[in-house]
């Protein structure tokens, strides 16, 4: 009876060792399951980060892309301002000639869509002559009369066109 009994107790514990060692690879698992969760967990804030760096970054961007915008039209406007004065000096020395510059009977109130500039566009048509052959079109903001040019800017020296060659 003597070795029934060692028989039993050694299958007792190897039912005790086979029990104690799925306890411990449940706690395993269960542990494996809480890390993954913990890391995908990071891994979503680490995304989240980046997305506001990115959110961040872009918005730096429209900042640069926007004052580049106002310099360009800023200048537009400095252009605009110098060819109205020289229109207006060379319409009043050659008034015998036939060239002129007049403005048609349409005025547009046309407000452009993505910028402050608000002042109504008129279409000037330049007559031809003997000198120009050829009709020319050119759409410019209305300018109230007597008026000088307000600011004239070098334009060459914008350095938002120095930074884009």
């Amino acid at each position: 009876m003597r070795s029934q009994t060692r028989g039993d107790a050694a299958d007792a514990r190897r039912a005790k060792k086979r029990e104690v060692d799925r306890r411990a690879q449940q706690l395993m698992r269960e542990r494996t399951k809480k890390r993954i969760a913990q890391l995908e967990a990071t891994v979503d804030i680490l995304r989240q980060d980046n997305s506001n760096a990115k959110i961040m970054s872009l918005m730096d961007e429209l900042a640069q892309v926007t004052e580049e915008r106002d310099n360009l039209l800023q200048a537009l406007d400095s252009m605009n301002d110098i060819i109205r004065l020289h229109l207006r000096e060379y319409s009043a020395s050659k008034p015998s000639s036939g060239a002129r510059s007049e403005a048609l009977s349409y005025t547009s109130t046309h407000k452009p869509l993505n910028h402050t500039h608000t002042e109504p566009i008129t279409s000037i048509m330049t007559q031809s002559t003997p000198e120009y052959s050829e009709r020319t079109e050119t759409t410019l903001p209305a300018e109230p009369q007597n008026s000088q040019p307000q600011h004239i800017i070098d334009t060459f020296s914008c350095e938002t066109w120095n930074s884009a060659a």
